[in-house]
């Protein structure tokens, strides 16, 4: 039991080192991916950080919630600080941070996987509030091509329906690039 304690500690630390990382102008010719994003998303600076990147795309009116963010961390990395790491126990470390940060907090795994070009990744759908507002979202993390991707997409519960279809066809067209 205390491995497990030990590694979702030394999982979030990792976690947030990037998220206090600065940011830096977006760079499309040095992620590990290219992507297309949906009309209505924006690409944002990348957060950079030793352990990987943390890639958005927001809206162009930011009071509205629909957010996009793909990290990205070498496996190598992960495995030297924590072992070996399922794409079970990934999005369960995420998910936790998500839950931290939601009232009302729910959420149940997807019968069907996300494609993210062509992998399948496990996902988790979550509902919560958040300064008073009702929010959806998916997480989803796994390995691909050497490195782990967590992908997390966001909106407003009655937004998301119009909304999560586009960034699922966006997420689809992702090409990992060679490392």
């Amino acid at each position: 039991m205390w491995r497990v304690a030990e590694r979702t500690r030394r999982f979030l630390g990792l976690v947030f080192s990037m998220l206090v990382a600065t940011a830096h102008g977006a760079d499309a010719d040095d992620a590990p991916f290219s992507l297309t994003p949906p009309a209505s998303l924006h690409a944002a600076p990348v957060a950079r950080a030793a352990s990987g990147n943390t890639y958005a795309w927001l809206p162009a009116d930011l009071k509205q919630p629909l957010r996009l963010m793909l990290t990205v961390m070498p496996s190598t990395e992960i495995r030297h600080r924590l072992g070996a790491l399922s794409d079970s126990q990934c999005v369960r470390l995420f998910l936790d941070e998500v839950r931290r940060e939601h009232e009302q907090f729910f959420a149940i795994d997807m019968a069907s996987p996300l494609a993210l070009g062509a992998a399948q990744l496990r996902r988790v759908r979550w509902t919560g509030t958040r300064n008073g507002h009702a929010l959806t979202g998916v997480l989803a993390c796994g390995e691909v091509h050497g490195n782990y991707y967590v992908v997390h997409y966001t909106d407003a519960i009655d937004q998301a329906t119009a909304s999560f279809p586009a960034i699922r066809a966006s997420l689809k067209s992702l090409r990992t690039r060679e490392p």
